[in-house]
């Protein structure tokens, strides 16, 4: 929700750089300009797998971050196949 987020209610998008170190990052309207805040880091990218990021909230203490690790799964259904994915 907005509160989670650097650009509360404002516009803006969450962007991840599909690569090992690459930034998570928000892009908050600004006029006619965009501001941009980095949230986290990938720490873990293995597609189709897995992707592990690091990340911090608008409400964490500047010393605080958390880790979400992503796992995606191929389950086979009927004749076609469903990505299935797990957040820890």
């Amino acid at each position: 929700g907005a509160r989670f987020r650097q650009a509360g209610a404002r516009r803006g998008f969450i962007r991840l750089e599909p690569e090992l170190g690459g930034r998570l990052f928000e892009s908050i309207e600004a006029g006619s300009a965009a501001h941009v805040v980095e949230v986290g880091r990938v720490l873990v990218w293995d597609p189709p797998r897995r992707v592990t990021f690091s990340w911090r909230a608008s409400n964490f203490a500047p010393h605080e971050s958390t880790e979400v690790d992503v796992q995606f799964e191929a389950q086979r259904i009927g004749n076609g196949f469903k990505r299935m994915f797990e957040a820890a």
